[in-house]
């Protein structure tokens, strides 16, 4: 057991790291954007309003939003910690915790890397309990608890139950669940 959580921690490391590119990316990218709404966007503003030219609608759209954002920035900055806090506290409650789940196994990239956890630690902490000799149903009770995606966890719990109520294998209980 201690390997298969040292290898574990292994694998959740390797996914921090390989996350930690894309999400710096990301934050720069909209520093950048603000920057350019905040300092170039009111620069470009005042040429073209010397000319007298009406500026295309998505043009006039963005001038628009650099106006908010130079004006009102006290309340951008709080509107986004605001959200940020939010999100968090939300992420804690049980419809955070399922929504948030759900949207891991709905995500592009993550929804692999997600899937692959969470039926590695399926399957290796099953191979664990039942060489130790735990019953099937009850290393699926065990495997269920110790799962940290809702819907895995709501998937296995599904199993069991089906097991015990029809006397079904687990290879016939999986193949038929559709949730």
């Amino acid at each position: 057991i201690t390997e298969q959580m040292k290898e574990h921690q292994l694998v959740v490391g390797k996914i921090k790291s390989a996350m930690t590119y894309p999400t710096f990316i990301i934050f720069a990218s909209m520093l950048i954007l603000v920057g350019m709404l905040v300092f170039i966007v009111p620069r470009l503003t005042k040429v073209y309003g010397d000319t007298g030219v009406e500026l295309p609608m998505i043009t006039q759209k963005i001038v628009q939003l650099s106006s908010f954002l130079q004006n009102h920035y006290i309340l951008v900055v709080l509107g986004i910690i605001g959200f940020a806090l939010s999100t968090y506290f939300f992420g804690k409650t049980k419809q955070g915790i399922k929504i948030y789940h759900k949207i891991f196994l709905k995500m592009p990239v993550i929804s692999n890397v997600a899937k692959l956890n969470n039926v590695m630690l399926f399957t290796t902490n099953s191979a664990i309990l039942l060489q130790n000799g735990i019953q099937l149903v009850e290393a699926l009770d065990i495997v269920s608890k110790i799962t940290p995606n809702h819907y895995y966890k709501k998937a296995i719990n599904g199993y069991r139950e089906k097991m015990i109520s029809t006397g079904e294998s687990l290879s016939e209980t999986m193949g038929a669940y559709d949730e």
